[in-house]
């Protein structure tokens, strides 16, 4: 979110370890704590070949700016 890593992160969610993590980020979302495109900042795999995959399918991240606009 800061862009300080510019590097494909991938969350290895085995037997849903990072469940409750995403419905996190999902209320943040719904609460605008952050902007949808964080959601683009991260892939979830639930399989060892799916985070291969999803490192090679990343294009890179696009920067937006960090704060929302309230005027």
């Amino acid at each position: 979110q800061l862009d300080v890593v510019k590097k494909p992160c991938v969350l290895f969610n085995q037997g849903g370890f990072y469940d409750d993590l995403l419905r996190l980020f999902e209320r943040m979302l719904a609460d605008k704590f952050f902007k949808p495109s964080n959601l683009d900042l991260f892939r979830v795999a639930t399989t060892v070949p799916e985070i291969f995959t999803q490192i090679e399918a990343c294009t890179g991240t696009q920067s937006e700016p960090k704060w929302f606009e309230t005027r």
